[in-house]
């Protein structure tokens, strides 16, 4: 996953790539304190959601606030979804 948010953030050097993998494990914990317990890497919704928290972190384009509404409100989704939780 690592990879696909570099190239979202528009990264292409391997300097932060430690601290880009702490910010997608930041998401998938936080992801999974909502509630959201099927993280799949693979999975399209998962991977959008990452890379929602990454640009909210990275203030991506001067647009932080709009990443981290559309992060919450994807979030917000896949906790209700059945199919993201184990229940």
């Amino acid at each position: 996953m690592l990879e696909k948010i570099k190239l979202s953030l528009g990264i292409t050097h391997n300097k932060l790539d430690t601290d880009i993998q702490d910010v997608i494990e930041a998401c998938l914990i936080d992801l999974g304190i909502s509630g959201v317990d099927k993280l799949i890497d693979e999975d399209p919704l998962v991977c959008a959601a990452v890379k929602l928290y990454c640009k909210a972190w990275y203030n991506f384009q001067g647009q932080a606030e709009q990443y981290r509404i559309a992060y919450a409100s994807t979030k917000n989704t896949m906790a209700m979804a059945g199919e993201y939780s184990a229940e």
